[in-house]
């Protein structure tokens, strides 16, 4: 069970419950083990299984009326900022339902494995390494390095009596894993080398770590951040809110932040916190001018618990600086300030 965190001072197992005041949970709905592989030994007993461990914040986010027929569904989940994110591997008895060996990785194992009759257990891991493991005592026997995250499940298969082990190294994006397009089949005389180890995924919540998680093969499904803004509500639509939540603006740009919400909200630079509009209570605003170029995180210090669910991204454009984004519509905001020569 989580413990409480600044911020946020209810935890709770995963059936606590939650509505006004938020609620942390772990491994949340986003930790333990979901649709992964999990396979099984009859000559071990064991089960095999992927998890993943992390801290959400549960709170019923707006209102919505009940109607009959409709989706009344109002609850929402965030990683806190700063929270640690972390993965295992485990062997389960089938008989007796306990942990008979557990390996605790430094990121989330979403991928799932396979085993085989001579006694292997092969997994990939989100920073591209491909592990083979004794099946019954754990023992790491080798490993590959795909160059992206391996975050499919194994499979292994025979052509004309040579047997071969293959995986899909195409990234994850729940993971945070390098994107790639590779598939890599292996067997007992293959002759390729491996390649350099990709950028390694995130371990923390939040926008930490955010420029190395997506590599320029995602971009193009990004949606243009806006332009031309001047004004950023905060609390809008369902109170946990920047909107927009990604502008794109000129070195100089003044923006005001309006907190349209009801409860009190503020803008604060991330990490460092060089600068911030103070606390806004509703209707309250705050001008903040941009004079450096580059990127700009912001996060609503009241409500550390909610920093945004979507993907992150690197965004180029002729004459612009490197921008990143966090949490399409939810108290993560990004500015991109540009040099003076957009065009």
């Amino acid at each position: 069970m989580r413990q409480p965190a600044p911020g946020l001072d209810k935890a709770g197992c995963i059936f606590e419950p939650f509505w006004e005041t938020p609620v942390l949970i772990q491994p949340s709905g986003d930790g333990g083990t979901n649709w992964s592989p999990v396979p099984s030994s009859p000559d071990t007993g064991y089960f095999y299984v992927s998890g993943t461990v992390r801290t959400s914040a549960y709170v019923r986010s707006g209102k919505r009326e009940c109607v009959q027929g409709k989706s009344y569904g109002r609850g929402s989940q965030v990683t806190p900022v700063g929270s640690r994110m972390s993965g295992t591997f485990t062997a389960i008895d089938s008989t007796t339902n306990k942990i008979v060996w557990q390996h605790k990785t430094p990121y989330r194992l979403g991928g799932g494995a396979t085993v085989t009759a001579g006694g292997l257990v092969f997994r990939g891991e989100p920073d591209g390494n491909f592990l083979a493991l004794d099946a019954k005592t754990g023992q790491e026997l080798w490993r590959f390095q795909t160059g992206f995250g391996a975050d499919a499940p194994p499979v292994v298969y025979e052509v004309a009596g040579e047997q071969y082990v293959a995986i899909a190294t195409g990234g994850n994006s729940l993971q945070g894993s390098a994107y790639g397009d590779a598939v890599w089949a292996f067997s007992l005389k293959g002759q390729l080398t491996a390649l350099w180890p990709p950028p390694p995924p995130s371990t923390i919540g939040g926008p930490a770590g955010l420029a190395r998680r997506r590599p320029a093969v995602w971009l193009a499904s990004i949606p243009p951040i806006e332009t031309g803004v001047v004004t950023v509500k905060i609390g809008d639509n369902e109170e946990f809110k920047y909107s927009p939540a990604r502008i794109r603006i000129k070195t100089g740009t003044t923006i005001t932040f309006t907190n349209v919400g009801k409860l009190n909200h503020d803008a604060t630079a991330f990490a460092k916190r060089e600068w911030d509009t103070g606390d806004l209570a509703s209707g309250e605003s705050k001008a903040i001018t941009f004079t450096q170029p580059g990127v700009h995180y912001y996060i609503c210090t009241p409500h550390p618990w909610m920093y945004g669910g979507s993907h992150c991204g690197i965004v180029r454009g002729p004459g612009f600086a490197p921008g990143h984004w966090e949490g399409a519509g939810a108290t993560t905001g990004v500015l991109t300030a540009l040099k003076q020569q957009e065009v």
